[in-house]
């Protein structure tokens, strides 16, 4: 049989037509079963802390939800890094996920040779709640507000230190932040994680670090440290006594913690909807608010797209930042 050209590209046409119908019926039909099997949920951190009770909290709605249990799998280490690079070799089946901080925004910046490229392997799912950041200092720090922080920092450069729970993390940035806005010049120490560095501020063996209320609320209302600002553009809720650096005149100091779940890129839309409805609707609950007010957080409700604009958004500011700061990492 003799096939006309014109004939010749009909026919391809029709069978690259019914292969993509084929390929969205198939797509359709995999995300109407989902899910049919656990879930992994990749936790960035290590078990305890804010993050790890976040990825709990969801796990235990989710699996009730969606009627298959969602396994909590911590990956801590490279402020989120490890914990991505497993989330970016996963299939992208929405059977794998991952909660992380807003340090996976930063980690392109910091680390240069990152085994998956952060703004195309993953897929923003849900944020689940934000945090501020709050300067704690030692209660027997000689500084109360502001201004008297920056003139005994200045008076004596290098003397005082800054810890972090890790390079490259939301508290550190925060810190060279400060530093560069204020014209100051103090020691950084990076620390294993959050608790240690509490341990050695209470001890006085650390001067200040920058903490979310979830951490240091229970020293503050303890007298055991004391806070001095919150790096946010408006006052806290749960803090509303403690006031903003911008109101002492450091504008532009606005460097909150997020956290939110994610998916490999390339997982079905009808799936990362799915998720982001369920995730939204637990957000709504009293119970979801008050475990999150508890980790000294406020709940975030919005769509993947929202999500997805402010994480692409943040690459760009943070590879910025880092540079400007000349931040880096061991």
């Amino acid at each position: 049989m003799i096939f006309h050209k014109s004939t010749s590209l009909i026919f391809i046409r029709l069978i690259s037509f019914f292969c993509f119908l084929c390929a969205v019926c198939c797509k359709s039909s995999f995300a109407q079963t989902f899910p049919n099997k656990p879930i992994t949920l990749i936790v960035s951190s290590a078990p305890a802390g804010p993050l790890d009770a976040a990825g709990r909290m969801l796990s235990d709605y989710l699996s009730k939800r969606l009627g298959r249990a969602v396994v909590i799998e911590n990956r801590p280490g490279a402020s989120g890094a490890i914990a991505a690079g497993i989330l970016a070799k996963a299939p992208a089946d929405g059977y794998t996920l991952m909660i992380s901080t807003r340090a996976i925004t930063i980690n392109p910046a910091l680390y240069h040779k990152l085994p998956f490229d952060t703004g195309k392997d993953f897929v923003p799912v849900a944020m689940v709640m934000e945090q501020v950041n709050l300067l704690v200092v030692s209660k027997d720090f000689p500084a109360r507000t502001v201004p008297q922080l920056i003139k005994i920092l200045k008076d004596n450069p290098d003397k005082y230190s800054f810890g972090s729970p890790g390079n490259g993390g939301i508290p550190h940035l925060a810190g060279e932040m400060f530093k560069s806005l204020s014209g100051t010049s103090i020691l950084h120490i990076p620390y294993k994680g959050a608790a240690p560095l509490m341990t050695d501020l209470l001890g006085g063996r650390v001067d200040m670090t920058f903490s979310s209320p979830g951490t240091a609320l229970a020293q503050v209302n303890e007298g055991k440290v004391f806070p001095i600002a919150i790096a946010s553009e408006k006052r806290s809720s749960l803090l509303p006594n403690i006031p903003t650096f911008s109101e002492y005149g450091l504008k532009g100091f606005n460097i909150d913690s997020w956290y939110g779940v994610f998916a490999p890129s390339g997982t079905p839309v009808e799936i990362t909807r799915l998720l982001n409805q369920e995730i939204n609707n637990y957000l709504k609950t009293e119970d979801a608010r008050k475990r999150i007010t508890n980790l000294g957080a406020s709940p975030v409700i919005m769509t993947s797209e929202e999500f997805k604009t402010i994480f692409d958004d943040d690459i760009i500011r943070f590879s910025k930042l880092v540079r400007q700061l000349a931040i880096g990492v061991d």
